[in-house]
């Protein structure tokens, strides 16, 4: 193993030997653990997943037992806020001249008596959600993800749901967040 015999080329054998084997132990530790962290994430974003799945089926099975709009809307709000992330959920209703392009706040439906002060994104004039945001969700027809961008109140993060009924926005949906969430588009 040494090349030039003496007494101390087996010292400096040893300690060649002894930095290879370390840094071959680093590059398996570093494998490992970027590996546990794939694990992990995997494992958080299935325990995500299985929330939702039981969110939906949950609000599905309530809007079938045939209550109200606004009891099946008061559900889903209070079963999204436990499920967690959002702290806030607030229900947009179109304006009662019925042009589907304005809709204003429905606080009779958030569950929140502040509503109105807590919103997470700016209004137009009399408490209309911006016309920007509804033509977007009208178009697109699948939820919007604001992250940081636009909100306000201390909210993080704002989903923005559409209901579509024929084609057309019945109401939209807001859930707010304080913490940052990644927005899933995949179903």
């Amino acid at each position: 193993m040494t090349i030039n015999p003496g007494p101390g080329s087996e010292v400096t054998d040893y300690e060649a030997l002894y930095r290879r084997i370390r840094r071959r132990y680093e590059r398996e530790r570093e494998v490992r653990m970027e590996a546990e962290r794939i694990a992990e994430d995997g494992l958080s974003q299935l325990y995500a997943r299985n929330r939702q799945q039981a969110l939906m089926e949950a609000v599905a099975a309530q809007a079938n037992s045939g209550l109200s709009v606004e009891d099946i809307v008061r559900f889903a709000f209070s079963q999204a806020c436990e499920m967690g992330p959002w702290c806030m959920a607030l229900a947009w209703l179109p304006d009662s001249k019925g042009s589907g392009r304005v809709f204003r706040l429905a606080s009779h439906l958030s569950g929140h008596e502040n509503a109105a002060a807590g919103r997470a994104l700016p209004t137009g004039s009399d408490n209309a959600l911006l016309p920007g945001i509804c033509s977007r969700l009208q178009i697109e027809s699948a939820p919007l993800w604001l992250v940081g961008e636009g909100t306000r109140a201390g909210m993080q993060t704002v989903l923005m749901v559409p209901v579509m009924v024929s084609g057309r926005m019945a109401m939209v949906l807001e859930f707010d967040a304080e913490i940052s969430q990644k927005g899933c588009t995949s179903g």
